[in-house]
């Protein structure tokens, strides 16, 4: 039976080591099967078995078999000697990577490289070169400490452990190895120790530098003057600014597209802005709604990062007709495809000046610095297809196809599509080359630090280049940013998850601070039936807002009960000395204010004190009638602040000189009438208590008619 067309067939080939042979030899017979008898990866470009690199994936541009000094090297400088994993760790390393993904493609190679980075490290300081079959446990602890310098050395310790039992299995190294574990559980574990149950200082440092959101602040908002900022900020401020309008990870705006902001109307009929994006981790497009108050930033966003890319998605469009004639940019020379050019036709043609750059390019894709009957048609077909097939190997996309999800948007469709040397400070931007858009042209710019492993250590931060102190912003630190603004405004964890396209509940929790919530999540588990967690958002829960079946009014202290039927308040702003005000243990805006309060009328009480006591009078009557509501407010907060009431418990001051809703009725009615309801102490002549006794009879007699 014939395979369908398009499908290709992969061989599974498995390694089965030989007990009686010794692990060297199961070694070299390891490294000889993946190196010359699987095939994966022979059909991608630019991979060699024999690169210090392999491209093998969509979003990344390689994985880099750098030794443990090297690990952070700039890409520029991969070339360099002596700067890759000594052999055989190096062949080893290329072999389990090539071999794992055979047997079934993942996307954490570039953590097992750290892996055999650790290990080599950890052999070559025990003078044991890169002899991975004598590695035991001692070697196994020191490549712990390795790892304790990384941010998450628990994940990464668990490749080292998968990576060291499959080995082991190939009898390479100690059988014991399969018994073995890392260190990194319990109070060690990555969640305690920056995650989600990661104490609240750590948490805190995650979130962004409030000096370095203001700068960026002002200075996108020089771009409202016209040529006031350059592309580089555009893009860097643009891009910030969409991520602070929704929960996004960096890696997500390479998807980004033309149209991805989109609106519809609310259940009040109000207009909502929605940013619509490629979410990997739920492997499809997902709307994220966007806060009022960033709609206009997020528009004003978009519509400048549409202006400087839109040059880009011209050429790229261009090139997606597979042309073979040149592209007659703004600067290029008026001449036949098959005229012979001079240099400087040649330098507008390319874009640049006349110099070693065009020189060099023509002799990497010619073979010749000779410009002697070079043509458009030929410098296009020749040096230019060739080029931009090298810049952009997946083409008409930004990466690469993968058969488990959709097609990512061509780059004439992306929102982030740019021209070669758009964002270099010496370069020109060429006409002709369209180049993709990666994370790190976003994050370096966010970075102010010195980098001393380069030549040229200035950095290309943007807060140093428009004189801003040196700050650092972690493009992640602006998802912690919303996601604790939102949690602490009342919204729910499950809504947070939803609105940041995350897969659990629970990973919430390593962008906020709740441990209370936590722990009653934790003893729910023990419960069967598990109860419902009900979460309480003051100042009230929403039902009984319902039930009043009227107009209610929202105060900064909770939920004002009178009626509208009783005309205005009396009592606006004294809603503390009015029982018609239900409060709600946990309403953190009402616990503030008469914290507030509290503190402002405790220091004003105390000068008058004060004042009194060197003999002033006149604030006597002024303490005696503060003193008892100061008393008061400190124990309503005590109420506020008690952890034994739980969150969610209604509070109401009673016995309160004030009114109540059926008062102000009578009061209004009797008003009407034209009567006045007068109290029996200002008669001049007392009642009787016969006729006080029939009176209330009277009454009793209305009440039971009125019962029915």
């Amino acid at each position: 039976m014939n395979p369908k067309e398009g499908v290709k067939i992969v061989k599974i080939i498995n390694f089965v080591p030989r007990k009686d042979l010794s692990r060297l030899e199961n070694l070299n017979g390891f490294i000889g099967l993946c190196k010359h008898q699987l095939t994966l990866w022979e059909d991608v470009p630019g991979w060699q078995w024999d690169n210090i690199s392999w491209p093998i994936y969509r979003n990344i541009r390689s994985i880099r078999f750098t030794d443990w000094e090297h690990r952070a090297i700039h890409i520029h400088a991969i070339s360099m000697p002596n700067i890759s994993l000594s052999q055989p760790i190096l062949d080893l390393a290329k072999s389990y990577i090539r071999y794992r993904h055979t047997q079934a493609p993942h996307k954490n190679a570039a953590k097992e490289v750290v892996a055999f980075r650790v290990i080599e490290a950890v052999l070559t300081a025990d003078e044991l070169g890169s002899d991975i079959t004598k590695f035991n446990e001692k070697h196994l602890n020191a490549c712990f400490d390795l790892l304790r310098t990384y941010a998450a050395p628990g994940a990464l310790a668990s490749y080292l452990i998968d990576i060291l039992k499959r080995l082991a299995a190939l009898s390479i190294i100690t059988s014991k190895a399969q018994f073995w574990v890392h260190p990194f559980v319990g109070r060690s574990s990555d969640s305690s120790v920056n995650g989600s149950k990661a104490s609240s200082e750590t948490k805190a440092k995650k979130l962004p530098d409030q000096n370095a959101l203001l700068a960026l602040a002002e200075i996108f908002s020089k771009g409202y003057v016209e040529g006031a900022l350059d592309d580089i900020d555009i893009m860097v401020t643009s891009i910030v600014a969409l991520m602070l309008s929704v929960p996004m990870r960096v890696a997500e705006v390479l998807r980004l597209t033309t149209n991805c902001l989109q609106t519809d109307l609310d259940k009040n009929g109000q207009t909502q802005y929605y940013l619509n994006y490629w979410v990997p981790k739920i492997n499809a497009y997902d709307k994220k709604a966007i806060p009022a108050t960033m709609a206009p930033i997020a528009i004003e966003a978009i519509k400048r990062l549409l202006k400087i890319t839109h040059k880009a998605r011209e050429l790229a469009k261009y090139y997606e007709g597979s042309p073979t004639s040149f592209y007659r940019h703004d600067l290029c020379p008026e001449i036949g495809n098959y005229d012979a050019m001079t240099r400087n036709q040649i330098a507008d043609a390319v874009g640049y000046k006349y110099n070693d750059s065009v020189m060099h390019l023509i002799q990497i894709h010619l073979g010749t610095k000779s410009i002697e009957g070079l043509t458009l048609s030929k410098l296009w077909n020749e040096v230019v297809i060739p080029e931009h097939k090298k810049l952009n190997p997946h083409f008409p996309y930004q990466e690469g196809l993968e058969s488990s999800q959709s097609k990512p948007p061509k780059m004439s469709d992306c929102l982030l599509c740019f021209r070669n040397f758009q964002f270099h400070s010496r370069n020109i931007t060429s006409p002709i080359l369209v180049c993709g858009f990666t994370p790190a042209q976003f994050t370096l710019r966010l970075n102010s630090r010195d980098r001393v492993d380069r030549k040229n250590p200035r950095t290309m931060c943007i807060f140093n280049k428009h004189g801003y102190k040196a700050v650092r912003l972690k493009s992640h630190s602006l998802r912690h940013f919303l996601n604790h603004l939102a949690y602490h405004a009342g919204i729910k964890v499950e809504l947070i998850a939803e609105w940041s396209s995350r897969a659990s509940v629970n990973q919430t929790f390593v962008y906020v601070d709740d441990a209370k919530y936590l722990e009653s999540k934790a003893r729910a588990r023990d419960i069967t039936p598990a109860p419902q967690i009900r979460e309480y958002l003051p100042p009230i829960e929403e039902s009984l807002a319902e039930s009043m079946q009227e107009p209610h009014q929202r105060t900064v202290y909770g939920l004002c009960l009178r009626s509208w039927k009783a005309g205005p308040c009396n009592k606006t702003f004294d809603c503390l000395n009015c029982s018609e005000l239900l409060m709600c243990k946990g309403d953190k805006i009402a616990l503030e204010m008469v914290k507030k309060e509290h503190e402002n009328l405790k220091i004003t009480f105390d000068n008058a004190k004060k004042a009194l006591e060197n003999g002033e009078r006149s604030a006597t009557r002024w303490m005696k009638l503060t003193g008892p509501y100061l008393e008061k407010l400190s124990q309503l907060e005590n109420i506020l602040t008690n952890p034994e009431i739980p969150d969610g418990s209604p509070i109401q001051a009673i016995n309160c000189n004030d009114f109540s809703i059926e008062q102000s009725i009578v009061h209004k009615k009797i008003t009407d009438a034209g009567l006045e309801l007068i109290d029996a102490s200002s008669l001049k002549r007392q009642l009787s208590l016969e006729i006080i006794d029939e009176l209330h009879q009277l009454k009793l007699e209305k009440r039971e008619k009125d019962n029915g």
